[in-house]
């Protein structure tokens, strides 16, 4: 998945780069917000499949309506993007070049579901997330416990 990275950064590396406060910035929030924002959507993915009522069964008959590319996002996207995300922010507040790989991972999942579900502001707001992710790069480019 190296190459996807490659490619991303290929890509991202033509766009303006923030100053280095704003960074910094970035660097200290991002985690926690990627954190606490994964934890929240696997909570609220749970209460939408209704995971712990009698209606779990009914969820697909519902989202049916909506379609079959819906249910692939309800069923398999998000959950994989915040469980990546979970595990990239907490990685990135350890300071881990594994836990920001984590987190563009997640991004980008979330940004295929923006275009599965053809959510035109659901597709920029993820790719405005993963051009943050690459500016704040070189804070995780070795596994060591952040300064």
């Amino acid at each position: 998945m190296n190459a996807v990275i490659t490619w991303l950064d290929g890509l991202f590396g033509k766009l303006p780069v923030l100053p280095d406060n704003l960074r910094t910035l970035f660097r200290q929030l991002l985690p926690w917000a990627i954190t606490i924002g994964s934890a929240l959507l696997i909570l609220t993915l749970a209460a939408a499949l209704g995971i712990l009522s009698a209606g779990f069964v009914l969820v697909p008959m519902a989202f049916y309506a909506a379609g079959p590319l819906s249910m692939v996002d309800l069923y398999i996207l998000s959950p994989l993007g915040a469980i990546l995300g979970l595990l990239g922010g907490i990685g990135m507040i350890r300071g881990r070049a594994k836990g920001w790989e984590f987190a563009v991972y997640a991004e980008l999942l979330f940004a295929i579901s923006g275009i599965v579900t053809m959510s035109l502001g659901s597709i920029i707001a993820h790719l405005i997330g993963l051009w943050l992710l690459f500016q704040i790069r070189p804070y995780f480019s070795a596994d060591q416990t952040p300064a």
